[in-house]
Parts: C-alpha cells; sequence; structure tokens
C-alpha cells in the first residue's frame, strides 16, 4: 500500500465458544519479507487511522518484518506513516510449536519502520503476547531506524522471545 489512507477498520477474531476465528498461518511460506495482520508494506505518507486489530493470531514462518497491523513500514520524503487511535486488543505474534523458526523485527504494530508517528491518545494496547524466536522484537515495534514519536498508553504485554538479540517492552 503506498501513500494510502486506512480508516474506522475492525478485525476481530472471536468465533463460537470465545476461541479464535482469523488466524494468519505463514508457516508453511518460502521465506518472506512482510506480514501484517492488515497489510504487509506500507509505502510513503500513509496513515492508519480508527482501526482496531482484536483476537488475531499470527503464527510466523520465515518472515523478516512481522506485525500485528503492518509488517513493514517504509519512509516517503513526504513524511513518516501515522497510526492514529489504533488498537491491539488480546492478540499475539506465536512461533509454531513444533518448529522453531528464526524470525527479525517483531512488534505488536510494527516490525519494520523507517519513521513512524504514534499517536494513540485515545485507543488501547492491551493483552499483547508476543512468543517468537527473533531478533530485534518490541512490544509495539520490532525495529525502527529513522524518527519515531510514540503518545500510547500500554497493559498486559508479554514478550516472550527466545534466543533474542534486541527485546524490548516499547522499541528497539
Amino acid at each position: 500500500a503506498r501513500d494510502c489512507t486506512f480508516s474506522n477498520i475492525k478485525v476481530s477474531g472471536l468465533g463460537e465458544s470465545g476461541k479464535t476465528a482469523i488466524s494468519a498461518n505463514f508457516s508453511d511460506s518460502t521465506k518472506g519479507v512482510n506480514a501484517g495482520g492488515l497489510v504487509g508494506l506500507s509505502e510513503g505518507k500513509s496513515s492508519f487511522e480508527e482501526i482496531t486489530i482484536e483476537r488475531i493470531i499470527i503464527n510466523p514462518g520465515e518472515e523478516e518484518n512481522i506485525g500485528l497491523i503492518v509488517g513493514q513500514v517504509a519512509k516517503s520524503s513526504f513524511g513518516s506513516t501515522i497510526f492514529r487511535n489504533c488498537s491491539v486488543l488480546k492478540s499475539s505474534i506465536s512461533k509454531q510449536p513444533l518448529e522453531p523458526r528464526k524470525n527479525t523485527n517483531v512488534g505488536g504494530i510494527v516490525g519494520l519502520a523507517d519513521g513512524l508517528v504514534v499517536d494513540n491518545l485515545a485507543a488501547l494496547f492491551s493483552e499483547i503476547v508476543i512468543d517468537v524466536n527473533a531478533t530485534n522484537v518490541g512490544g509495539l515495534v520490532g525495529n525502527c531506524f529513522g524518527a519515531m514519536n510514540i503518545a500510547a498508553p500500554i497493559s498486559k504485554m508479554q514478550i516472550t522471545a527466545n534466543n533474542a538479540n534486541n527485546a524490548n517492552n516499547a522499541a528497539n
């Protein structure tokens, strides 16, 4: 997605008996690049407004950039990608139980960001679980190079980064 605006979108995985109905399973893929709950790659001056991701599970394969909303945000000369009033609730990125993989850049919102603004004063990041074998793991952003500004309330975040280089609750 290049120079796009995504607004007022709710992706919910509540199924029968409260089990997750929506899950992205990339475990059988060949080595890929970007995996996101909504968008794999966002380029240019894009914005994500009033997005809610709830009860979603991403089971990664060999992706390099994994996020519950966007896998990778690529910067533009026009400005940074903006996330405004987006929520991620009761969602997870989990390794495959039988065969652990090694991923790079895994985050609760975005896996890899080059210029990012998160303005979420009216939104929530709650009950996010990230359980991966990875390098660069962050509760919100896995790896950010370039300017980043985050204003967001965070609660109940659990990160298990097995064999991780650079693990953090907010961003690396």
